[in-house]
This record gives structure tokens, sequence and C-alpha cells, in this order.
């Protein structure tokens, strides 16, 4: 290993390029295992919906990039899982090129770093090794150094691969990887914590099956991912790979405070129709989660709706479910929500329920802000609701709810003072698009307004032909 500190190395890096870049606000910057390929690297503009493959060093790309936590929009670390034994970097983006250092002088305890969190000093991350250990979980210092072995996870019991991990304070939560048939008896999900000042860690607790379930088969969530709860702090947010999304409170008795399942049942007997996932990142201007999916594409998770295929273009492998967005890192652009969903659409064709999710944040000046419809079936004719205010529609007070006209669980959510027409475009199950620009000017910050998107079916599946998407509150920034 090079004897060089990691600040020196990329300090010198970076004075011999030309300008130096970074991730702006309203950008991701995201890793993706593409089969058969090197690893890759991609800047995602939210607001354009475009993915730009960022440059990597051979040796770097060789080593499959595999998560990245990014401590600002220039500086971070990434985690690889080579057929070996995975390693971390810490990476600076400069340009449209993302320079590595290595961390770690020491070898870690396997391959498969699938998430990094940064707690004091150091770097923590697990690994699994060819010799059955299900997780272990290390560390490494922030500048460099040698790996310390924290906790083995077997030595807890743990049933799952050791996949996900996120701090709270002091602690390191470890979640694991489960995806068969749910047996709570024998190979649940789980969660762990390490206590990093005193070096103990305990089970918190197993976690309840997933609401995928093949055939009324429930399934176990499979965890990918995890975070703090970013609107409740010391609360754990879980990502499954086949779309649930777990609010955890890790106070003992530890609780599952809330579950939702963002999948689509379908008519062939409760069968996933969407794709399944690997990573996320809250966004709080919309209340939203940016999830990356293993079809190579960015999706928005409302809910329990799916925003499906907003993003597409992760991943050089022309077949799709060859690219997975194993990690990412989302930039806000502002930290107060001002696009907030208020209330769910109802299912349409295939099980699918379209879903409001606009392209950029709403601010002052803006001229690349979209609204934009998702999930809907390709080449329905719908209309998108715009008014001042959700009192009343016709002298009818919102919500209205559309039962007793044939639409049972669809409520319109607005009134319609502006209202616009459109076909939305796409293709399959849940692929009908629909998007309209807006330009904001610069004197409209303060003002709110709300909108929802209404489907008229040329496929009914309901009395009245109609369904809608959630409905959302637009303040301008």
């Amino acid at each position: 290993m090079p004897t060089r500190s990691v600040s020196a190395t990329l300090a010198t890096a970076l004075l011999t390029l030309p300008a130096f870049g970074q991730i702006l606000p309203g950008h991701s910057i995201a890793v993706v295992r593409v089969t058969g390929q090197p690893g890759e690297m991609y800047d995602i503009d939210h607001e354009a919906g475009t993915a730009s493959q960022l440059v990597l060093s051979a040796a770097l790309a060789a080593e499959t990039p595999n998560c990245v936590l990014m401590d600002n929009a220039a500086t971070g670390f990434v985690g690889t899982s080579p057929a070996g034994t995975g390693n971390v970097y810490s990476i600076v983006v400069a340009g449209n090129t993302v320079i590595e250092s290595q961390l770690n002088t020491t070898a870690t305890a396997g391959a498969n770093v699938a998430q990094l969190v940064h707690v004091g000093t150091r770097i923590y991350f697990c690994t699994q090794d060819a010799g059955g250990a299900l997780g272990i979980l290390q560390s490494v210092p922030d500048t460099g150094g040698p790996v310390t072995t924290e906790l083995d996870l077997s030595t807890l019991g743990a049933t799952g691969l050791a996949n996900a991990c996120c701090a709270i304070g002091t602690y390191v939560y470890v979640a694991t990887f489960n995806s068969s048939p749910a047996n709570s008896a024998t190979s649940p999900g789980e969660i762990f914590v390490y206590d990093t000042v005193s070096s103990t860690g305990q089970l918190v607790m197993n976690l309840p099956p997933g609401g995928f379930a093949p055939l009324g088969n429930p399934w176990n969530t499979g965890i990918v991912n995890m975070v703090q709860d970013p609107q409740a702090p010391g609360m754990l947010v879980l990502q499954g790979v086949y779309g649930d999304i777990l609010h955890v409170d890790p106070a003992t008795p530890a609780s599952v405070t809330s579950s939702v399942w963002t999948g689509v049942m379908n008519a062939g007997g409760n069968a996933l129709a969407s794709g399944s996932v690997d990573s996320f990142a809250f966004d709080p201007v919309a209340g939203d989660w940016i999830v990356g999916t293993r079809e190579g594409t960015i999706e928005r998770w409302v809910g329990d709706q799916q925003a499906e295929d907003k993003i597409v273009g992760l991943g050089t492998n022309p077949t799709a479910t060859s690219n997975r967005v194993a990690g990412l890192h989302y930039f806000p652009v502002s930290t107060t929500p001002a696009d907030v969903s208020y209330g769910l659409g109802c299912e349409g064709n295939e099980g699918w329920t379209p879903t409001d999710s606009s392209f950029g944040a709403p601010v002052a000046g803006s001229t690349g802000f979209r609204f934009g419809l998702f999930s809907a079936n390709p080449g329905d004719l719908v209309v998108l609701l715009l008014d001042f205010q959700n009192v009343t529609i016709g002298g009818v007070p919102l919500p209205a709810d559309l039962t007793g006209l044939g639409a049972p669980g669809c409520f319109v959510r607005t009134g319609n003072l502006f209202s616009q027409f459109l076909v939305t475009g796409g293709s399959g199950a849940g692929g009908g698009q629909a998007t309209i620009p807006l330009a904001l000017p610069a004197n409209m910050t303060g003002l709110s307004f709300y909108r929802q998107w209404a489907e008229l079916q040329a496929t009914p599946t309901n009395g009245l032909g109609i369904v809608v998407s959630n409905a959302r509150q637009l303040t301008v920034l």
C-alpha cells in the first residue's frame, strides 16, 4: 500500500485538474453494478430527468462500486464488491471525474461492502466472507488506516446477510438481507445494534414478513438499505428489495411503527409487477423517497404508490435488468417541504395507481420545473386539475368521494380553476407517463396552489371509468 496520506493524494489530484466540480443541489450521485462489465457511477439531474456517466479509473471500476456516502457535494466515500474482498475508498468529484484513494490499509473480512456510515472519525461497514460468515461489522479511520473488526453478527445468532447499516448518535444499526419465503422461526429479517462506545452489540428485533406475497405466500423483506428517519430523529427507515418501506422504533421494546408495500398486486395472484430495488434517499422538498432499482432506473415512492421508471438510462448494459442502482446519495435543493402529497390516489389498470411526482423543486425563477404523472395506463386521456384552494369543487366540499359515481376509493382533493388535458405516452402496464412544463417567475415566492391528475380510462376498472392520482400542495420556494 502507498504510504502517502489520503488527504495528500487527493490534494495532488485536484491540483492537476483544470476545474473543480461537485454534485449540484437537486442531483444525486449513484453507483451502478453492471452485469458482465466494470462498475459505473452517475450524476443524476432530477429536474432534467437525466443521468450522466462519471469517469472512473479502471481500477475502481473493476472493483465494482457498490455503495456511496458523501460528506459534502465534492467529497465522500465508496465501498466496493469485487470477487475477493471489498475495499473502502475516499473520493473527490472533480469535473465529471471521480478520484479515489483507498482507505483500508489491511484487508476487509470479505466482499460486498453494501452501505457505509460515518460515525466520529471512522467509517463503519459490513462484509460477508466465503467461509460462511453472514456479516462482519468493521470500521476504518476516515483518513485511512487498518481495518478494525467490531462485531461478528453470527455470535448474536444472525440468520441473514448483513446488508445495510446506519447510525443514530454513537450507535450503529445493521439490518440483514433475507428475501426467501417468510419463516419467522428460522430465517427472519433482523436488526442489530452496535454501541461504538462500549464495543458491544445485541439483537434489536426480528422483522415481520413484507408485502410481497405471491399466491398468498408472504416473503421476508430482504433489507437492502436503511437510514435514520429524516423526519423523526431516533427512528429508523428500512428499504426492502421488493418494495417494502418500514419505519422502526429501535428503543426497547423495538417495534415496527409503520409498514407499507409499494409493489403492485396484479391479476396473476398477488405477484410483484414492479421491479426490485437496491437503494433509496429522502427528498425533503417532496416528502418522497428517491429509489434506485435493479432495472437501471430511478423511481419515486409516494406513500404506498410508485412513480415508476421516472428516470431511465443508468447502466450501459442493453438489458435493463443487468443494471443495478446499488447506492445513491441525494443533495436536496432545500430542506423545506414545498411540493408535498396530501392524499393518495386509487388503483387503475393492472393494479397501478396514477402517481404525481414532479421534476425538480418549485424554486422561483426556475425554467425547468415540470409536473409529472407516472404509473398510469399508456394512451389514456388525463387531465391535470389546478387551483389555489382545495375546499370545494363545483360547490361540493372536498375531498369529494367518487364511490357513489362508481369509483370506490377515489377522491377528488383539489379544485379545478385551471385544467389541462393530454394523452399519456409510454408502454406496458404502469408505463403511462405525462409531463407539463411550468416556468416559475422570480416574483412567485410564497405562492401556494393545489393539483391532482384524473385518468379517463380507455379500459375502465370501475363503473365511472376514472381513477385519480395523489394530490399535492405546492408552495414556491
